[in-house]
């Protein structure tokens, strides 16, 4: 196995450059899923990885483990319970006589670190690349990005986030609206909420919009409010007369968007 010092500076190198792989960190280890490693912006299948590896952060030592049966890219990875979750991705689909195409799978699995091995978990609704995805109190999240088949201007944007509760997976999968379209964005679970960061709308726009996503609140008919500008929207929950927003970090005047019929008025709210 190949080693590096500890110590400022560069880690510990990876076996071969790569880009657009999953990652996850889980305990003192961070974990790699596929990428690829051939020519930028000329996909092809025998440039896709399929190795799943691990870095000890506190060794620098790289282990090889239970890898995919194909090389694959650009899935989300996420860490839960003594194992990662792969999520989607592209595939490089070989056709005879064509160039290979890029294919987003509806393909979900976990990696068992106990046992070193992979199971399948229900597909996702749709297949899905150029997204991101997160565990909040047990529930796997998706949000964002396409289902791509070769050519990007017939991509199929995602407009719901998808939610998979892991304790019980044969319940299936659960669809929310949401209320953008973007991809290559970021998520995370913060606190006991989700938040999606910025990416990149069907225009080709980079976005600055952070969003934020209170399953506690959508479990039910939550009352939902946009707030935000062109420049900065973002996505708010409220529960009768409280509301988290981040009013000390939101310098812009808002406007505000009641997103669901029903809402018979603010009352004495104080929203901002």
């Amino acid at each position: 196995m190949r080693h590096a010092r500890v110590e400022a500076g560069p880690h510990a190198f990876l076996e071969a450059p790569v880009t657009s792989f999953g990652a996850a960190a889980l305990g003192e280890h961070l974990y790699v899923l596929g990428g690829y490693r051939g020519e930028s912006h000329h996909y092809v299948a025998s440039g896709q990885s399929s190795s799943l590896r691990r870095l000890n952060v506190r060794t620098g030592e790289w282990e090889d483990l239970e890898g995919l049966a194909r090389g694959l890219q650009s899935a989300a990875l996420v860490a839960h319970e003594g194992g990662v979750v792969r999520v989607g991705g592209l595939y490089a689909v070989t056709t005879p006589g064509e160039d290979d195409r890029l294919r987003s799978t509806d393909e979900v699995a976990r990696y068992d670190v106990a046992t070193n091995r992979w199971s399948a978990l229900p597909s996702l609704p749709a297949p899905r690349s150029s997204h991101m995805a997160a565990v909040l109190d047990g529930v796997l999240y998706v949000a964002g990005g396409w289902d791509l088949d070769g050519d990007p201007a017939t991509a199929t944007w995602a407009t719901t986030i998808e939610a998979l509760d892991l304790a019980d997976v044969d319940a299936g999968w659960r669809s929310l609206p949401a209320p953008f379209r973007v991809r290559g964005l970021g998520v995370a679970a913060v606190g006991e909420q989700l938040v999606v960061v910025g990416g990149m709308d069907p225009n080709g726009v980079p976005q600055r919009g952070t969003h934020l996503f209170d399953p506690a609140q959508h479990a039910g008919e939550a009352d939902t409010l946009v707030l935000g500008d062109a420049a900065l929207p973002a996505l708010l929950v409220f529960d009768r007369d409280r509301v988290e927003p981040l009013r000390h970090r939101i310098g812009h005047a808002l406007q505000i968007a009641v997103r669901r019929a029903g809402i018979e008025g603010a009352g004495n709210r104080r929203l901002l």
